[in-house]
């Protein structure tokens, strides 16, 4: 759930949909950053529910 908060950070800084109100280019990093944390944690709660540990 905590993946699918983020995603209007992610889609923020594209011009044509936000305009001049894009997110900066660090707060696309820090986004990016924080999503792919995310996702590293999930899949290793996944493969180790998987495992049965």
């Amino acid at each position: 759930m905590l993946l699918l908060a983020l995603m209007p950070l992610l889609r923020g800084g594209r011009r044509g949909l936000m305009g001049e109100l894009r997110a900066p280019l660090w707060l696309q990093a820090a986004g990016w950053l924080c999503a792919s944390v995310i996702v590293m944690i999930n899949l290793s709660l996944l493969s180790a529910v998987l495992r049965g540990g």
